[in-house]
């Protein structure tokens, strides 16, 4: 036997058992093209709140109260936490918090007893190029619902961020008002006359029945057509796994039968 018929004899006999697995990938896909529920996509993009009226807090300060530490401190705290409120938002948009509100409100809209585990699996955020925008993307077995349940979602987390400002800027100016009792420095009180006004200005900005965490650059819309499953995806990755399989498996049985 020369070393062609050698290379013929290994094709042939390996050969058989990739054919015998491509084939079975290829039915495996076959029964996942017709069995499996189709599933759509809703998507919409938003973009950071910019809330007008709300200027940084520094501002307000009267000059050689700036190197107050105290005061200083209660300002830097403010302003960043006005600055990740879209952060919040993309933190808490498919979080448990959620999954309640729509198991309690809209029990049929997610086709899952475990609410928070099928929102973290269709919920998807991405970024929009280098722009500030996102794009989130939910995969929804219903037509008709994906793009409801997308702008259901979009207004509870911005309403979830609006509660949690509020009362936060309820505490502040609590604060304020029992310091400013206590403050006899005529400089700090007016510091803090100046930031009370402003917060309680922000209290009456936030109780606005506008967006407050991110608005919808894009409203909610939904593919035509399902988009999974997708066949140019399943077909593929079936054929390939079988004919991996069927490989394996025939060098298992030929390493057998040699020993």
């Amino acid at each position: 036997m020369n070393e062609w018929d050698t290379a013929l004899e290994t094709i042939i006999r390996y050969g058989r058992g990739i054919t015998i697995g491509a084939i079975a990938g290829l039915l495996l896909a076959t029964l996942i093209m017709v069995f499996q529920k189709p599933a759509y996509q809703a998507e919409m993009i938003i973009a950071p709140a910019q809330r007008t009226g709300m200027p940084n807090l520094s501002s307000f300060l009267p000059q050689g109260v700036n190197d107050t530490p105290v005061l200083q401190y209660f300002v830097d705290r403010i302003d960043a936490a006005n600055a990740s409120d879209f952060t919040t938002f993309e933190t808490i948009f498919n979080g448990p918090q959620l999954a309640q509100y729509i198991g309690r409100e809209r029990p049929s809209f997610i086709p899952s007893e475990n609410h928070t585990q099928w929102l973290k699996r269709h919920i998807k955020i991405r970024n929009v190029g280098t722009t500030p925008y996102r794009k989130i993307i939910l995969r929804h077995p219903d037509q008709s619902i994906a793009p409801q349940l997308l702008g259901i979602l979009f207004e509870q987390t911005d309403r979830i961020i609006r509660r949690s400002a509020l009362m936060k800027t309820s505490r502040r100016i609590a604060y304020l008002k029992e310091e400013l009792k206590k403050t006899i420095h005529p400089d700090h009180r007016d510091a803090m006359i100046a930031l009370l006004k402003e917060q309680e200005r922000s209290a009456m900005t936030v109780s606005i029945d506008n967006h407050f965490a991110a608005i919808p650059i894009e409203q909610p819309t939904v593919s035509r057509k399902p988009v999974a499953p997708d066949w140019r995806v399943v077909l593929p990755i079936c054929l390939f796994a079988g004919a991996l399989i069927g490989l394996i498996l025939n060098g298992l049985v030929h390493a057998v039968r040699r020993k």
